[in-house]
């Protein structure tokens, strides 16, 4: 990161120290549900002496760089062909986050899940089949080197926008339709218990 030149007031002190730092600042952010900005917060640099203190502008530089090598790292055992299991969530104030899991078996023949992305879609004034089949592509892409085609199948919920996304990249949905055949297509899996609980109502 040094290297990098990535640090700015920090640059005189151990990387070993800032390491250490970033993961327990990292720790109290996710845990705790903080914002970024927290680690510019007097009131809480005051309560954790014992971390490192720096600007939310050099944390959010170390994050691209974690993000960065944790995509290489992925893109070494991420297969030729895999699934993907994806969810949506909103927050109540306008914005669509998609979570996006790579689903696949290891070298060994046991199951592997790994999540690629969790973030808006790329056009973010919509949530359409077509947004998130371009969000997908993209993050396979320039994550992952990885095209669209390498996907067998879809795990999703059993909503509308999900069956018009497995349309659009051309999986076969749970029946045959279209003069379409099993297996001509990757499939498309539906959620079970979803199903389930709206039969059960």
């Amino acid at each position: 990161i040094q290297n990098k030149g990535l640090i700015e007031e920090e640059k005189f002190c151990e990387p070993s120290i800032w390491e250490e730092s970033l993961k327990k600042w990292l720790d109290l952010i996710i845990m705790d549900d903080k914002g970024f900005n927290c680690v510019q917060s007097p009131e809480l640099r005051a309560l954790v002496t014992e971390f490192k203190h720096f600007s939310v502008n050099t944390l959010m530089k170390y994050l691209i760089l974690i993000q960065e090598e944790v995509s290489k790292e992925i893109t070494k055992i991420l297969p030729n062909k895999f699934g993907l299991v994806i969810d949506g969530w909103s927050d109540g104030l306008g914005t669509h986050y998609c979570g996006v899991f790579a689903s696949f078996l290891d070298s060994k023949g046991e199951k592997e899940t790994i999540l690629l992305s969790i973030a808006p879609l790329i056009d973010e004034t919509n949530e359409t089949a077509l947004n998130h089949v371009n969000t997908f592509t993209a993050l396979l892409k320039n994550s992952y080197n990885k095209e669209i085609n390498s996907v067998i199948y879809i795990t999703a919920d059993n909503a509308n926008v999900n069956k018009s996304i497995a349309d659009l990249m051309n999986f076969t949905l749970n029946k045959s339709k279209d003069n379409r055949k099993y297996g001509k297509y990757t499939k498309f899996v539906g959620c079970f218990a979803h199903a389930f609980n709206i039969y059960c109502k």
